[in-house]
């Protein structure tokens, strides 16, 4: 199982391995251009490629990318495990496709 960060910012995210098992691998860091999709998912493609049902998404940075990275891996995997941060802990959540 690995944890995969939508984007790499000044938090620390070793609190997450309480409730996933790592490693942690940064799908983005630094400067993204958030109305430029095509890179986002250029950036996100070879995290997503590698991905199994045991892995987990971690939320982090801009709504779109973190719109863009969930959308690409629910489409891949058919589910997806986010890791959600509340008041200074991570929840687990499943989620699958409606239909």
């Amino acid at each position: 199982m690995a944890i995969y960060v939508v984007w790499k910012g000044d938090h620390d995210y070793e609190p997450a391995l309480q409730v996933a098992k790592g490693p942690l691998i940064y799908m983005t860091e630094g400067y993204v251009n958030q109305l430029d999709i095509s890179a986002m998912r250029a950036f996100f493609k070879p995290h997503i490629e590698r991905m199994t049902e045991e892995d987990a998404l971690l939320l982090s940075g801009p709504t779109i990318m973190n719109v863009v990275a969930a959308a690409l891996a629910l489409n891949r995997l058919g589910m997806l495990r986010l890791l959600l941060y509340r008041r200074g802990r991570y929840y687990e959540r499943i989620l699958t496709p409606l239909l």
